[in-house]
C-alpha cells in the first residue's frame, strides 16, 4: 500500500512564448513527455514512454494546430501564436517504477482510475496519456486540448479549469481572476480526490499544507488505507454481485426458452393427433 498524498497538476502552453518567458514550448513539453532525442537531459537512464490512452503528444499538438488554423480567439481574431492551445499535466502515486510495481494490481488499477477520471472530467478534450517508467515513481503523462464552438471560437472550458474560471471574471483586477483560477483548481483537486485518490489510499494533502505532526500524519495514512481497503472490498463485493446476477439472469432465459420450446412441441404433438 502506497500511503501518501495525492499529485495531480496541469499548465497550459503556447507555441512560441513570450520573449523572456522562462516556460517551455507546448513542443518541448510534448517532445519530454515523448521522450524524444535531446528532450530529457535530467534522465540518466531513458526508457520509452508507455501510451495508455488517445495518441502520442507531438501528435496531440500537432492535430491541435491544425485544427485552430481555421478557429478565432473569444473576439473572433486569428489565434495568436503566443495564445494557449494546449495543455499538458501529470499526476503520479508514491510507489517506485519498477516493472514488478507497474504491473502490480495497485498501480494498475490507480492508473485505470486516472484515465477514467480524465475522460469523465474533460470529455473529448482528453487526447493523450504516457507512463514514464524511467523516474523514480509511477507517474502519467496526459494532455488535453481546446474544444471548438459551433461559431469557430475556443472553449475555454474544455481543457484548463483554471484558464477558464480566470478569464471569466469581469472585473479586470489581478486579485480577482487569481483568486478564480485558484478556487477552479482547487475543485479540480476535490474532483481527483473524489474519484481517485480516496479509493486508492491517497490523501488529499500532505503533512505541511494541513500543518499536521508526525502523529497526525501517520494516523491519517492509516485511515486512508483503511478506506481503500473499504472500497476496494464493496468493489469486489458488486463485481461478485454483477457475475451473479448475469448467471441468474442467463439460467432464467435458458429456462424460460425451453419452457415455451416444450410448450410449442406439445402443441404440436396435439395437433398431429388430433
Amino acid at each position: 500500500m502506497n500511503n501518501s498524498y495525492q499529485f495531480i497538476h496541469i499548465e497550459t502552453y503556447c507555441d512560441k512564448p513570450r520573449k523572456n518567458s522562462l516556460r517551455p514550448s507546448a513542443e518541448a513539453v510534448a517532445r519530454e513527455c515523448q521522450r524524444l532525442e535531446h528532450s530529457f537531459p535530467h534522465i540518466n537512464n531513458p526508457l520509452p514512454p508507455e501510451l495508455i490512452y488517445g495518441i502520442q503528444p507531438l501528435d496531440a499538438l500537432n492535430e491541435v494546430r491544425s485544427h485552430l488554423k481555421s478557429c478565432k480567439d473569444p473576439i473572433g481574431r486569428k489565434i495568436r501564436s503566443d495564445a494557449q492551445i494546449i495543455a499538458f499535466g501529470v499526476t503520479s502515486i508514491k510507489i517506485e517504477s519498477t516493472p514488478e510495481n507497474w504491473e502490480s494490481e495497485e498501480v494498475k488499477r490507480w492508473v485505470q482510475d486516472t484515465i477514467s477520471f480524465l475522460k469523465e472530467r474533460f470529455g473529448s478534450s482528453f487526447i493523450s496519456a504516457t507512463a514514464h517508467k524511467d523516474e523514480k515513481w509511477c507517474h502519467i503523462h496526459f494532455a488535453t486540448r481546446p474544444k471548438v464552438d459551433e461559431n469557430g471560437l475556443l472553449d475555454l472550458n474544455s481543457f484548463h479549469p483554471g484558464l477558464a474560471a480566470q478569464r471569466s471574471v469581469t472585473t479586470k483586477t489581478k486579485k480577482a481572476k487569481d483568486f478564480a483560477y485558484k478556487e477552479a483548481m482547487k475543485i479540480l483537486q476535490d474532483d481527483y480526490f473524489s474519484a481517485v485518490s480516496i479509493k486508492n489510499g491517497l490523501l488529499r494533502q500532505g503533512p505541511r499544507r494541513r500543518r499536521l505532526s508526525r502523529k497526525e500524519w501517520f494516523s491519517q495514512k492509516r485511515y486512508a488505507e483503511l478506506i481503500s481497503k473499504l472500497f476496494n472490498e464493496q468493489s469486489s463485493l458488486i463485481q461478485t454481485l454483477n457475475s451473479r446476477l448475469e448467471r441468474a439472469k442467463s439460467m432464467l432465459t435458458g429456462l424460460i426458452s425451453a419452457k415455451i420450446i416444450n410448450k410449442n412441441q406439445q402443441k404440436t404433438s396435439n395437433l398431429e393427433k388430433s
